[in-house]
């Protein structure tokens, strides 16, 4: 059977990206203004406390997920071999 061609793949592009970037600083750069800086507080505020979430799912997430699942190959490891004789 013939398949129909299929879809070309989309270009990527950082454009939307950047732009997103722009649109964001100019903002928070405006509400800082015009709060006197009081909304520079909040920014960094949450970042501080991304940046604190972002650690602990490094860390408790993917570190102990890789390591888990190490000692589970292991094991399943040592069962095959203790099966075999």
């Amino acid at each position: 059977m013939n398949r129909p061609p299929e879809p070309p793949k989309p270009v990527r592009s950082f454009v939307p990206i950047f732009l997103a970037a722009m649109v964001l600083t100019s903002g928070v750069g405006v509400l800082s203004f015009l709060t006197l800086g009081f909304f520079g507080v909040i920014i960094a505020v949450g970042l501080a406390l991304a940046l604190v979430i972002a650690f602990q799912y490094v860390v408790w997430g993917r570190w102990l997920m890789q390591y888990l699942q190490r000692q589970e190959q292991q094991r399943d490891k040592e069962q095959r071999d203790q099966a075999r004789q």
